[in-house]
Protein backbone atom coordinates (compact mmCIF):
# COMPACT_ATOMS: atom_id res chain seq x y z
CA UNK A 1 0.00 0.00 0.00
CA UNK A 2 1.14 3.14 -1.40
CA UNK A 3 1.80 5.78 1.98
CA UNK A 4 4.44 8.03 0.28
CA UNK A 5 4.93 9.54 -2.91
CA UNK A 6 6.95 12.28 -4.89
CA UNK A 7 6.37 12.84 -8.52
CA UNK A 8 8.70 15.30 -10.25
CA UNK A 9 10.05 17.09 -7.62
CA UNK A 10 12.86 20.06 -7.92
CA UNK A 11 14.73 22.07 -5.82
CA UNK A 12 16.46 24.91 -7.13
CA UNK A 13 18.68 27.85 -5.28
CA UNK A 14 19.45 30.51 -6.89
CA UNK A 15 22.06 33.28 -6.02
CA UNK A 16 23.66 36.51 -7.44
CA UNK A 17 25.92 34.12 -9.32
CA UNK A 18 24.11 30.95 -10.38
CA UNK A 19 20.88 28.97 -10.23
CA UNK A 20 22.17 25.79 -8.16
CA UNK A 21 19.92 22.83 -9.28
CA UNK A 22 19.78 20.92 -5.67
CA UNK A 23 16.98 18.15 -6.41
CA UNK A 24 16.29 17.61 -10.17
CA UNK A 25 13.14 15.79 -11.10
CA UNK A 26 12.95 12.97 -8.15
CA UNK A 27 10.84 10.36 -8.20
CA UNK A 28 9.60 7.88 -5.17
CA UNK A 29 7.18 5.66 -3.92
CA UNK A 30 7.15 4.41 -0.42
CA UNK A 31 5.14 1.49 0.29
CA UNK A 32 3.90 0.39 3.70
CA UNK A 33 6.67 -1.63 5.19
CA UNK A 34 9.69 -0.33 3.08
CA UNK A 35 12.83 0.08 4.59
CA UNK A 36 15.23 2.76 1.85
CA UNK A 37 18.10 3.70 2.42
CA UNK A 38 19.49 7.58 1.07
CA UNK A 39 23.50 7.76 0.40
CA UNK A 40 25.68 10.93 -0.88
CA UNK A 41 28.03 12.95 -0.57
CA UNK A 42 27.87 15.96 1.73
CA UNK A 43 26.01 18.92 0.45
CA UNK A 44 24.32 16.62 -2.15
CA UNK A 45 20.89 17.59 -1.27
CA UNK A 46 19.77 14.37 1.23
CA UNK A 47 18.84 16.82 3.57
CA UNK A 48 16.67 19.06 1.55
CA UNK A 49 14.82 16.09 -0.16
CA UNK A 50 14.38 14.53 3.71
CA UNK A 51 12.46 17.68 4.52
CA UNK A 52 10.77 17.92 1.74
CA UNK A 53 9.33 14.01 2.02
CA UNK A 54 8.65 15.53 5.69
CA UNK A 55 6.52 18.40 4.33
CA UNK A 56 8.96 20.47 5.98
CA UNK A 57 9.93 22.55 2.85
CA UNK A 58 7.33 23.40 0.68
CA UNK A 59 9.04 25.70 -1.69
CA UNK A 60 10.03 23.08 -4.70
CA UNK A 61 8.04 22.09 -7.92
CA UNK A 62 6.38 18.92 -8.41
CA UNK A 63 4.04 16.78 -6.48
CA UNK A 64 4.09 15.07 -3.13
CA UNK A 65 1.33 12.72 -1.76
CA UNK A 66 1.30 11.78 1.64
CA UNK A 67 -1.76 8.85 2.72
CA UNK A 68 -3.90 10.72 5.20
CA UNK A 69 -2.11 14.31 3.99
CA UNK A 70 -1.49 14.91 7.60
CA UNK A 71 1.83 15.46 8.98
CA UNK A 72 1.25 13.86 12.19
CA UNK A 73 1.56 10.67 9.78
CA UNK A 74 5.33 11.49 9.73
CA UNK A 75 7.88 10.82 12.42
CA UNK A 76 11.33 12.69 12.51
CA UNK A 77 14.46 11.24 13.75
CA UNK A 78 17.38 13.66 13.33
CA UNK A 79 20.80 13.15 14.06
CA UNK A 80 20.88 15.58 17.77
CA UNK A 81 17.94 13.97 19.49
CA UNK A 82 16.47 17.07 20.39
CA UNK A 83 15.20 15.85 23.71
CA UNK A 84 13.70 19.12 26.24
CA UNK A 85 16.09 18.52 29.31
CA UNK A 86 13.73 19.66 31.58
CA UNK A 87 11.63 16.81 30.75
CA UNK A 88 12.15 13.10 31.76
CA UNK A 89 12.47 10.09 29.11
CA UNK A 90 9.02 8.98 29.16
CA UNK A 91 7.30 12.92 29.27
CA UNK A 92 9.87 13.56 25.85
CA UNK A 93 8.20 10.59 24.04
CA UNK A 94 4.99 11.76 25.19
CA UNK A 95 5.14 15.42 24.21
CA UNK A 96 4.01 15.71 20.73
CA UNK A 97 0.64 13.21 21.52
CA UNK A 98 0.02 15.18 24.65
CA UNK A 99 -0.89 18.35 21.99
CA UNK A 100 -3.34 16.63 20.60
CA UNK A 101 -4.79 13.96 22.80
CA UNK A 102 -6.13 15.25 25.93
CA UNK A 103 -6.41 11.52 27.65
CA UNK A 104 -3.29 11.80 29.29
CA UNK A 105 -3.37 8.46 31.18
CA UNK A 106 -3.39 6.49 27.82
CA UNK A 107 -0.95 8.75 25.82
CA UNK A 108 1.62 8.17 28.97
CA UNK A 109 0.88 4.44 28.76
CA UNK A 110 0.99 4.13 25.22
CA UNK A 111 4.86 6.08 25.67
CA UNK A 112 5.55 3.79 28.14
CA UNK A 113 4.89 0.76 25.96
CA UNK A 114 7.20 2.88 22.98
CA UNK A 115 9.96 2.78 25.47
CA UNK A 116 9.77 -1.23 25.89
CA UNK A 117 10.05 -1.43 22.79
CA UNK A 118 13.61 0.68 22.15
CA UNK A 119 14.53 -1.16 25.13
CA UNK A 120 14.42 1.59 28.26
CA UNK A 121 11.54 0.90 30.12
CA UNK A 122 13.36 0.83 32.72
CA UNK A 123 15.32 5.05 31.92
CA UNK A 124 11.59 6.28 31.99
CA UNK A 125 12.13 8.80 34.21
CA UNK A 126 15.37 9.43 33.55
CA UNK A 127 16.37 13.02 32.28
CA UNK A 128 18.36 13.45 29.29
CA UNK A 129 21.42 14.13 31.09
CA UNK A 130 21.44 10.85 32.99
CA UNK A 131 21.04 8.78 29.65
CA UNK A 132 23.93 7.91 27.51
CA UNK A 133 23.79 9.04 23.79
CA UNK A 134 22.84 5.61 22.20
CA UNK A 135 20.10 5.91 24.90
CA UNK A 136 18.87 9.44 23.71
CA UNK A 137 18.70 8.49 20.37
CA UNK A 138 16.27 5.79 21.57
CA UNK A 139 14.25 7.78 23.05
CA UNK A 140 14.24 10.37 20.37
CA UNK A 141 13.10 7.00 18.18
CA UNK A 142 10.17 5.95 20.38
CA UNK A 143 8.99 10.05 20.30
CA UNK A 144 9.30 9.72 16.30
CA UNK A 145 6.74 6.67 17.18
CA UNK A 146 3.69 8.33 19.32
CA UNK A 147 1.12 9.91 16.75
CA UNK A 148 1.42 6.21 14.86
CA UNK A 149 2.98 7.53 11.95
CA UNK A 150 3.01 5.87 8.51
CA UNK A 151 6.60 6.69 7.74
CA UNK A 152 9.43 7.24 9.56
CA UNK A 153 12.42 9.87 8.66
CA UNK A 154 15.95 9.37 9.68
CA UNK A 155 18.40 11.75 9.12
CA UNK A 156 22.05 10.21 9.70
CA UNK A 157 20.52 8.84 13.38
CA UNK A 158 23.97 6.99 14.22
CA UNK A 159 26.05 10.22 13.05
CA UNK A 160 26.63 10.81 16.71
CA UNK A 161 27.05 7.45 17.97
CA UNK A 162 29.74 5.19 18.04
CA UNK A 163 30.03 1.89 17.26
CA UNK A 164 28.08 -0.42 19.72
CA UNK A 165 25.36 2.22 20.01
CA UNK A 166 25.21 2.49 16.35
CA UNK A 167 24.85 -1.27 15.87
CA UNK A 168 21.88 -0.79 18.43
CA UNK A 169 19.99 1.97 16.57
CA UNK A 170 20.91 -0.03 13.47
CA UNK A 171 18.93 -3.39 14.98
CA UNK A 172 16.08 -1.58 16.54
CA UNK A 173 15.08 0.39 13.08
CA UNK A 174 14.65 -3.17 11.48
CA UNK A 175 12.75 -4.61 14.42
CA UNK A 176 10.35 -1.32 13.84
CA UNK A 177 10.33 -2.04 10.33
CA UNK A 178 9.29 -5.91 10.93
CA UNK A 179 7.77 -5.88 13.67
CA UNK A 180 5.64 -2.08 13.41
CA UNK A 181 5.39 -2.85 9.55
CA UNK A 182 6.67 0.73 9.41
CA UNK A 183 7.69 2.22 6.27
CA UNK A 184 11.16 3.60 7.18
CA UNK A 185 13.42 6.20 5.44
CA UNK A 186 17.27 6.55 6.08
CA UNK A 187 19.32 9.40 5.15
CA UNK A 188 23.32 8.30 6.17
CA UNK A 189 26.59 8.26 5.15
CA UNK A 190 26.72 5.31 7.30
CA UNK A 191 27.55 2.07 4.45
CA UNK A 192 26.34 -0.41 7.63
CA UNK A 193 23.37 1.64 8.39
CA UNK A 194 22.80 1.76 4.39
CA UNK A 195 23.18 -1.61 3.79
CA UNK A 196 19.86 -2.66 6.30
CA UNK A 197 17.63 -1.07 3.44
CA UNK A 198 15.69 -3.26 1.36
CA UNK A 199 16.03 -0.58 -1.22
CA UNK A 200 18.99 1.68 -1.26
CA UNK A 201 19.88 5.04 -3.23
CA UNK A 202 22.29 7.33 -3.94
CA UNK A 203 21.58 11.00 -4.30
CA UNK A 204 24.08 12.41 -6.99
CA UNK A 205 24.10 15.51 -10.00
CA UNK A 206 20.51 16.12 -8.14
CA UNK A 207 19.38 13.10 -9.22
CA UNK A 208 17.99 10.02 -6.88
CA UNK A 209 19.43 6.58 -8.16
CA UNK A 210 18.25 3.18 -7.44
CA UNK A 211 21.66 0.57 -6.37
Amino acid sequence: MEVLKLENVSKHFKTKIEDIKVLDNINLVVNKGDLISIQGKSGSGKTTLLNILGLLDTNFQGKIMLEGNKIESIGFVFQFHHLLPEFTAIENVALPLLRIDKNKKEVFKKAEKLLELVGLEDRKNFYPNELSGGQKQRVAIARAMINDPKVILADEPTGNLDEENSKIINDLFLKINKEENKAIIIVTHSIELANIAKRKYILKNASLHEI
